[in-house]
């Protein structure tokens, strides 16, 4: 299901849609030059905790895409779908505003990074910039 996705990004990179080729750039050089200095137990329990199906697909989860659909148009309840590739990518280019074409973005920009840079690879990089809680921004900071 991921492949029609796939296919958008790169024309999108084919026809050199700035924004979007820059926005690339930034998070894939943010995530090569990022250290893996984490213990792989924090790894895993980011995995558990915000994407538990992180090993079956390339930054976007289908299934947890539809029951955010689900839950938000017929019971009304938010639930979000974002996979840690997708809650980096929104980190990185700083881009919070809850629009579809935002969210289309963001799961494009996922799937690039999810073929190009390994789980440990950008797991890392996320939990080095975000926003942790209580004006904690990254491991780092």
């Amino acid at each position: 299901m991921t492949i029609p996705f796939l296919f958008f990004a790169k024309v999108l990179i084919l026809f050199r849609t700035s924004r979007f080729n820059q926005d690339l750039e930034k998070i894939s050089n943010l995530i090569s030059k990022t250290e893996l200095d984490l213990d792989k137990e924090i790894l895993y329990i980011l995995a558990v905790a915000e994407d538990h199906r992180v090993n079956s697909h390339l930054g976007i989860d289908h299934y947890a895409m539809l029951r955010a659909i689900y839950y938000t148009k017929f019971k009304k309840q938010f639930q979000g779908a974002s996979t840690i590739a997708q809650q980096l990518v929104r980190v990185a280019t700083d881009r919070y505003e809850k629009t579809w074409r935002r969210k289309l973005r963001e799961q494009l920009l996922a799937v690039l990074i999810s073929r190009r840079f390994s789980i440990e690879q950008i797991s890392t990089t996320y939990l080095k910039i975000a926003f942790l809680g209580s004006g904690m921004n990254g491991l780092d900071r």
